[in-house]
Formats: structure tokens, sequence, C-alpha cells
């Protein structure tokens, strides 16, 4: 039996969470094309095991790995893993109008999450997960999202931001971590773009 990675397992609970009611996808006009497959899923309403649909939630897009670094600078379409296969860094895309609750930040306990990022965690690092912080120009700190070690020296992350009172959240590789900002502000204008008039 093969063994799914970190970056596997979190894309396919993105998959799974993103099922939404039909009701809160009329009030958005994406093109088919941005639109991941669970969009596509009808809910199974006996199974109690799901959890319900969000009210107000959105749909969940999809973003090719391409056409992210052709529209956000230093954005890297593949990535290596550690075994040398090359990973291609597509994105999918959730959007709730629920905030994720972040553990207390303590900045006297914070490590920075890599090199030219203001990313910090307070998190012990001996756990698998980590809620990270980014520390602001006044040197407060607000969340990020959370990051996930892969256990081959690197991590992928849950990046979280609010957007016109929405929280968006995405996966991104360690490798393209450094272009958050870049992806913030492309998601941001897509869903306000696609929000139907």
């Amino acid at each position: 039996m093969k063994k799914l990675s970190v970056w596997q397992v979190v894309l396919l609970l993105t998959m799974i969470s993103a099922c939404k009611s039909a009701e809160s996808q009329k009030e958005w006009c994406v093109p088919e094309m941005f639109l991941a497959p669970s969009n596509f899923i009808s809910g199974n309403s006996r199974d109690t095991n799901f959890d319900e649909p969000e009210e107000g939630g959105g749909p969940t897009l999809f973003f090719p790995a391409e056409y992210l670094a052709e529209r956000v600078s230093g954005y890297e379409a593949t990535v290596e893993s550690s075994g040398g296969s090359t990973l291609k860094q597509p994105m999918h895309v959730s959007i709730s109008s629920k905030a994720y609750k972040a553990t207390t930040f303590e900045a006297n306990q914070a490590w920075r999450l890599t090199e030219g990022v203001p990313l910090y965690s307070s998190s012990s690092k001996d756990e698998f997960g980590w809620d990270v912080f980014v520390k602001g120009t006044s040197h407060d700190y607000s969340f990020w999202g959370q990051c996930y070690d892969d256990f081959e020296g690197g991590f992928t992350c849950m990046r979280t931001f609010e957007h016109a009172g929405e929280y968006l959240t995405y996966n991104v590789d360690k490798v393209n971590v450094h272009s958050y900002t870049g992806i913030d502000e492309l998601l941001g204008e897509k869903v306000a773009e696609w929000r139907c008039k």
C-alpha cells in the first residue's frame, strides 16, 4: 500500500471539506475551468459523518500551476520532492464566512519559519503542525495560516486571509511561501471579479 505524503493528505482534506450547498453556489459566477472537481459532488444527506454545508461559503476554486506562475512574481509552477520527483503546484482555494480560531502567539517563544519572509510560530517545532503569524511593521503579529512538517526537510502551508468579509484558504508549498502577498492579491481580484452582479 502506497503511503500518502503530507501534501496529498492536506489536498485531499481540502477537497473533501469543500463540498458546498447548491444554494451558496448561486451567488458566484466562476468560469468552470477555475472550479475544483469537489464543486460537482452532491452531498449525501444520509451520512452523518460529513459536516453540514456552510451557510455563506463559496465554491472551491482551482488554479493551475502555470496560471499562477505567469501571474505571481516568483511563483514556481513545479518543485522537486525529496525523492527527486517533479511535482506541479496547482492551488485549491476554499472560501468561508468563518474565521479560523488561532492559538495565542507568544513572542518570547517565536521562531522564524523560513528566511526572507516575516513568518513566525510560537508552537513547538516538535509538533506536526504550527499556527503561523506574520510580523507587521509595528512589530505586532497577526494570524497568517498553518504549516505542516513533511518530515523530509520541508513543509506545506494552508494560508488564510480575510477579503471583503470572507476567509480564503489555500495550500502553498515551502518553495512558494515567499510569494504569498502576490497570491493574496491575485485571489482577492478573482474573488471580487467572480461575484455575480
